[in-house]
């Protein structure tokens, strides 16, 4: 779709396994678009993402599916969030975690997470994308954020990267897996820094397109819900170090996001720019596990039919955004 008067971008926020949300968001969009569903790299001028929904923004700029990363969600995460090497799913426990946060270490090892990595990416580097991509990312030893992406703007890094590397340093969260590390550099999840990358997003999409004059931006959440510890007979946050400093990862990160997504809202509603937005983002159940790392088939349910509800509740405003993104 070229189209030098508007900016199209989709943009993935991280989520770890809550990113099924988004896949089966995705899935649903792309039916009723009703394009081919390998081919949404050719409808956005700007496809953004971090953690795992960098993985899934990695994987549309190279002309895979929705489905392709609901199965990845599916297939690979009780893999990758597994302690054993030999059984899926085996999740860390509350004491593995405690010991973790006590002694150091991670959750996971990230060798079945690389192995998967290359499964899907191969060789295939930043170079390779079929679309101008965005990927967010932490230096952990010279502290400082970094932009993978495939075009050079200032501070972006990795054009020649290859894509399974810069998936690792893009979903390598805290605690739940070490640090990536390749060269000289230790990376760390892009969620510590722009869990939403919509703002960044927009912003390229104005270097790449300095004609436009419209941009539509569909940023699509993971969820809203705990990281880290779900267990009611846990003492209170406060009254639990370990807990109550999960939910202040967890208040930093969502109020990050979710006031990238009022920002953009404002500038949709009350600005002279014709600028549209929909933000695909949902409140989890409270009684429900929703911490990253669960890949119970139960979880992976709720997620997916969370997913299909949120679109029937929603399909009027979705349908009219459509109509923005497809003039």
């Amino acid at each position: 779709m070229s189209d030098p008067n508007t900016i199209r971008i989709l943009s993935l926020d991280g989520g770890g396994m809550r990113g099924i949300f988004q896949a089966k968001f995705m899935e649903q969009f792309v039916q009723l678009w009703g394009i081919n569903p390998n081919e949404i790299w050719k409808y956005f001028d700007v496809i953004s993402g971090t953690s795992a929904g960098g993985l899934q923004a990695l994987g549309y700029a190279i002309g895979l599916s929705p489905t392709d990363m609901m199965n990845f969600f599916v297939e690979d995460g009780p893999w990758i969030f597994s302690t054993s090497a030999v059984v899926p799913s085996v999740r860390a426990t509350m004491l593995d975690k405690f010991a973790t946060i006590i002694l150091g270490g991670s959750f996971y090892p990230n060798t079945a997470f690389t192995d998967r990595l290359n499964d899907v990416f191969a060789d295939q580097t930043m170079a390779d994308m079929k679309t101008n991509t965005l990927i967010t990312s932490y230096n952990y030893d010279t502290n400082t954020p970094v932009l993978y992406s495939n075009i050079i703007f200032p501070d972006s890094t990795g054009q020649n990267e290859f894509a399974k590397n810069v998936g690792l340093a893009t979903a390598s969260a805290p605690f739940y897996f070490p640090k990536a590390n390749w060269g000289t550099s230790n990376f760390i999840d892009g969620g510590l820094i722009k869990n939403n990358p919509s703002m960044l997003a927009y912003a390229l999409g104005q270097v790449v397109k300095k004609v436009a004059n419209r941009v539509c931006i569909l940023s699509v959440g993971s969820g809203l819900g705990d990281i880290g510890f779900h267990d009611p007979s846990l003492p209170p946050p406060d009254e639990l170090n370990a807990k109550y400093v999960f939910s202040l990862v967890g208040i930093a990160i969502a109020g990050g996001q979710e006031t990238d997504a009022k920002e953009l809202n404002l500038i949709d509603l009350y600005s002279l720019n014709n600028v549209y937005t929909y933000r695909a983002q949902t409140v989890l159940d409270v009684d429900e596990d929703t911490d990253i790392d669960n890949t119970s088939p139960e979880f992976i349910d709720y997620m997916t039919t969370t997913a299909i509800d949120y679109f029937q509740d929603n399909i009027t405003a979705i349908s009219n955004f459509l109509g923005h993104l497809t003039i």
